[in-house]
């Protein structure tokens, strides 16, 4: 869903359901644009890996030092989320 909103598209995207498949099973996706930083993309690799043990946990994702500054950036209240 992060990818989605940054970029306006899904991370993976193809012509038909196989080509989708082999897409998502590999793990083949266009990087995020360079206007994002090298830390959000790299939260945003992390996210999407293939074997979902490699994935940041909720509580990781949320004590990442790229979300913090979103949530400072936009007043976001901890408690709620």
């Amino acid at each position: 869903m992060l990818y989605e909103t940054l970029t306006l598209y899904p991370p993976f995207r193809a012509t038909d359901m196989n080509a989708l498949y082999k897409k998502v099973i590999k793990g083949v996706y266009e990087d995020p644009p360079s206007t994002y930083s090298r830390d959000l993309k790299r939260l945003i690799n992390s996210m999407l890996m293939v074997k979902s043990d490699l994935r940041p946990s909720c509580e990781q994702i949320i004590n990442c030092r790229e979300f913090q500054k979103a949530v400072k950036h936009y007043n976001f209240d901890r408690n709620v989320i």
